[in-house]
């Protein structure tokens, strides 16, 4: 190609918009969460480290959990003695109905059968909320993985004591990779002639992703006065992108 039709190529693709810009971009987690529980106690497992990978659901930490088993066996043991007092309290009431219809029992008989039914009924009921406040309380010894991801920090250690009274502990920091996000900067024209889902390519390390916009900041940086772009992407499995790591993005 000679380098007259080479230019008048060239000037083509700028005049139809099909020259591609590259943008500088800089990669990030999709999410990111520190992760604690609302118990307090002793941690008595960490089963996982910087970097490993976990899925949904996998066990984050575990705190000293006997103190909430034995309350729980407690609520189980108060829930059964409650509901045979309220079957008992029940026939009672039956009974003291039916003696009543038959003008064996004055009205003050019935009424105090009555009372003693709607107490029993309030009393197993209480105890059943305390039962599920229990269980509650013994899920909250462990922490467990919202969503699948890579554990980015450890904060605590086994032994160690954690108080959330007042204050929650972080114990896991959590992030997910798959998708990944490049975020750039960009002037106001140029932000402006993108769209929402639009596809664009992400390039790292050599590496050309298929990404999407995901998101088209409305406020101007104060440091340049230029508008952000979210691009999201997902690497391979055997891929570990890192957050911080630099990107290039190419818009139309």
């Amino acid at each position: 190609m000679t380098p007259m039709r080479h230019l008048a190529l060239l000037l083509g693709l700028v005049a139809t918009g099909a020259l591609a810009q590259d943008v500088d971009a800089t990669l990030d987690w999709s999410q990111r969460a520190t992760l604690s529980t609302p118990a307090s106690g002793i941690v008595r497992e960490l089963p996982v480290a910087p970097g490993q990978r976990v899925e949904a659901g996998t066990l984050l930490g575990q705190l000293d959990k006997r103190r909430a088993e034995a309350e729980l066996s407690r609520a189980r043991a108060q829930v059964t003695r409650l509901k045979l007092t309220l079957e008992e309290a029940e026939r009672e009431y039956e009974r003291a109905l039916e003696l009543y219809e038959r003008t064996v029992i004055s009205e003050r008989d019935r009424q105090l059968a009555e009372i003693d039914f709607s107490v029993a009924k309030a009393d197993y009921t209480a105890a059943r909320a305390e039962l599920t406040r229990a269980r509650v309380d013994l899920e909250d010894t462990r922490l467990t993985a919202p969503y699948a991801g890579i554990v980015v920090g450890v904060h605590v250690t086994p032994g160690e004591t954690i108080s959330n009274a007042l204050e929650v502990t972080p114990m896991v920091t959590l992030a997910s990779d798959r998708p990944m996000l490049a975020r750039a900067w960009v002037e106001e024209p140029t932000q402006a002639s993108l769209q929402l889902g639009q596809t664009v390519p992400v390039t790292v390390e050599g590496s050309r992703y298929e990404g999407r916009i995901h998101a088209l900041g409305l406020e101007a940086r104060e440091a340049d006065g230029r508008f952000e772009i979210v691009v999201r992407f997902t690497p391979s499995e055997d891929e570990q992108l890192r957050a911080g790591q630099q990107a290039v993005v190419a818009l139309p």
